[in-house]
């Protein structure tokens, strides 16, 4: 009895002992089967995230692409204006530039005198120099230039020093330069010398005249200086309609001596087709105390 109860007890242990590895098995596989569902999810999940990001990072460069090509277009559309804009501006240089030759052989003739240089200060000299630049600066604007001369212009004379010293570019002037006098330049017959002093009115320009602009810029006037120097000359003489257009304003003193350049502007608007009240009113400074005669009603 003794003997069969030990062997059923073994036979007892040997079957527990069974299913506790068998359990232990099970628990094992399960463990390993959640361990590998878990790694899987995180596997997943992570690829996922990768997807995300490699998405994310291809429509970044594709914003990028597009930004840089509208940057692109837009600096060749810039490009493209500055061109045009830099031809327009060349093509309007070469026109202003082809008026100017076309004015030296065909065009109205304003001769600047500038024989007197030698009545000047150097200051006066310097800002006869400034408005010898301001009329070129006016015929180049101009729809119609004239053919601008310059008279007395020796190359190592005062007058010629400061020219080129406040002008820059004065030795590329598109104008007729000499160092001559005006009866060596001119007959007498093609002369009309400007003068406030004048008795005679200039009412029409003449295109086989010469219309002669004393270079003179006195801050102390001389009276009658240019009308002088052209009777030594013989050289007939006008001034400009300004008592016939335009009247002085009450307790006004300023005399009708105009700069340079103002002469030159009047000259050159009415050569454009202005009446001599437009391009009085424009040439004359309001300092000066004229202003336009009223029309006679009717």
């Amino acid at each position: 009895m003794s003997v069969n109860n030990n062997k059923n007890t073994q036979h007892h242990d040997l079957q527990d002992h069974e299913v506790s590895r068998k359990q232990r098995e099970e628990e094992e596989e399960e463990e390993e089967s959640s361990q590998t569902v878990s790694k899987s999810k995180k596997y997943l999940k992570k690829e996922e995230n990768h997807k995300q990001y490699l998405f994310r990072k291809q429509a970044v460069r594709a914003e990028k692409r597009k930004a840089r090509r509208e940057r692109l277009r837009q600096l060749r559309q810039t490009e493209g204006q500055e061109s045009v804009q830099r031809l327009s501006k060349q093509e309007e240089l070469q026109q202003k530039r082809k008026k100017l030759k076309d004015a030296l052989v065909g065009g109205q003739r304003v001769c600047i005198d500038l024989s007197m240089s030698s009545v000047m200060s150097s200051k006066e000299i310097g800002k006869l120099a400034q408005q010898v630049g301001r009329v070129y600066g006016a015929n180049k604007k101009a729809g119609k230039p004239v053919h601008l001369m310059l008279a007395n212009l020796a190359p190592d004379s005062d007058i010629h020093k400061a020219c080129v010293q406040k002008n820059e570019g004065f030795n590329n002037y598109l104008i007729e330069r000499s160092d001559k006098s005006l009866l060596e330049m001119f007959s007498v017959e093609e002369v009309v010398y400007l003068s406030p002093d004048s008795d005679k009115v200039l009412d029409t320009l003449d295109e086989s005249k010469v219309y002669v602009i004393g270079g003179l810029v006195d801050e102390n006037p001389i009276k009658q200086h240019t009308l002088n120097n052209a009777k030594q000359c013989n050289l007939a003489t006008a001034r400009l309609p300004i008592d016939e257009y335009m009247q002085r304003l009450p307790n006004s003193s300023h005399n009708k001596i105009l700069a340079v350049n103002q002469v030159f502007e009047i000259l050159l608007n009415v050569y454009n087709g202005d009446s001599w009240s437009e391009a009085l009113v424009a040439g004359v400074p309001q300092r000066k105390g004229f202003v336009p005669k009223c029309k006679p009603d009717g």
